[in-house]
């Protein structure tokens, strides 16, 4: 689920930079992150709700059933 306040990108490709991911956001923004829509790996982003943030999750094991997840995180950080 995204925070309410935060905005995402789901990537169409395997690879995504933070300036991938803002262009996403601005251009194709996601409303909910399915799965389905993550397999093969295919990162996606969230922005922080004040803009300064950015972290790139890639799904790496959903176990079906039990509901626990493995992801691999990247974080990105505006200077102040």
């Amino acid at each position: 689920m995204i925070p309410e306040d935060s905005d995402a990108f789901i990537a169409p490709g395997d690879s995504l930079t933070p300036a991938d991911c803002l262009q996403g956001i601005d251009r194709n923004p996601a409303t909910s992150l399915k799965f389905s829509e993550l397999d093969d790996q295919h990162p996606f982003c969230v922005r922080s709700a004040n803009g300064r943030e950015i972290v790139i999750v890639r799904l790496v094991e959903a176990v079906p059933g039990d509901g626990s997840v493995t992801v691999s995180l990247n974080r990105s950080a505006k200077d102040a």
